[in-house]
């Protein structure tokens, strides 16, 4: 309960800060724009991630919302589902209100147009991890750590592909999964108080998936998984040229805000799972 808090707190600390510096500040706008400098404008990239990013819309984010309280329910979780389906909702919608209304973007950088328009968060990131973390959540704890590695490796994809196609700066990507993992962080803190120190599986896992799920193995796994994503990204920028496969130039800054997107991404992972190492999310009477 308390690493949960301090989780929560910390993400909004973090949140604050990445807005003040990124988005107020001309150092941190001239570094934002040079990540959107040198990105790919392949016709061929740009349409794969055209298609990357129409996987997130209304409906797709409806009908993931409703698996994951499924899920919860198929696992007699029913308190758990209510709690994923409000976090998902609750994140999105602060996303949605902190971009439109709270967050202006001032044009410190004295550049008609785009430039000022709002977009910290990104709303594409907040649905992916939000989702992500949801899945997380409503699995049994045995397979957190891969089943979050798969999901959390899907929003890293999304928030590069956000920053590929130019409709989001690589600090607005990483704020909406910090929105995305305060919500769940609060979700989770919130059934752990509901039901005591019941929610704790027994205490803890044993010895044999407590192996399995330390820090090592679990940032191993996740590296890896979020490398092989990272690799099958830079292959695709290998793009057919008639017969050909020519390559695709990439500029430093780009490069270095997709790494800087995973890298965020990959951390919010690791802390969620130590936070959430050995919890019983709503146990069902006879496993409290």
């Amino acid at each position: 309960m308390v690493r949960l808090a301090a989780l929560a707190s910390a993400c909004t600390i973090v949140f604050a800060g990445l807005y003040i510096g990124a988005v107020r500040t001309r150092l941190g706008q001239r570094t934002d724009e040079a990540a959107l400098v040198g990105r790919v404008t392949n016709g061929s990239l740009q349409a794969a991630t055209n298609h990357l990013l129409n996987t997130i819309s209304v409906t797709s984010l409806f009908l993931g919302t409703g698996a994951l309280a499924l899920l919860a329910l198929s696992r007699r979780r029913p308190r758990l589902a209510v709690g994923v389906v409000a976090m998902v909702v609750g994140a999105n919608l602060t996303t949605q209100l902190l971009k439109s209304h709270l967050l202006p973007r001032p044009d410190l950088l004295h550049r008609p147009g785009a430039a000022s328009v709002p977009s910290f968060p990104s709303g594409h990131a907040t649905v992916a991890m939000s989702l992500a973390l949801g899945l997380l959540l409503v699995v049994p704890p045995r397979s957190r750590t891969i089943v979050g590695c798969i999901a959390v490796a899907y929003a890293t994809l999304i928030g590069a592909a956000t920053l590929t196609a130019g409709w989001h700066r690589p600090s607005d990507v990483i704020a909406g999964y910090l929105v995305a993992t305060t919500w769940a962080t609060i979700l989770t803190g919130s059934i752990i108080g509901v039901r005591g120190t019941g929610a704790l599986a027994g205490s803890r896992p044993p010895a044999a998936l407590s192996r399995l799920m330390s820090n090592r193995r679990m940032l191993i796994a996740g590296a890896w998984l979020l490398s092989t994503a990272f690799v099958v990204s830079a292959a695709v920028l290998l793009v057919l040229n008639g017969r050909r496969l020519t390559p695709t130039r990439v500029g430093a800054s780009y490069a270095s805000a997709v790494v800087a997107i995973t890298g965020a991404a990959l951390v919010l992972l690791s802390v969620v799972l130590r936070a959430l190492r050995g919890a019983l999310l709503d146990p069902p009477r006879d496993q409290s």
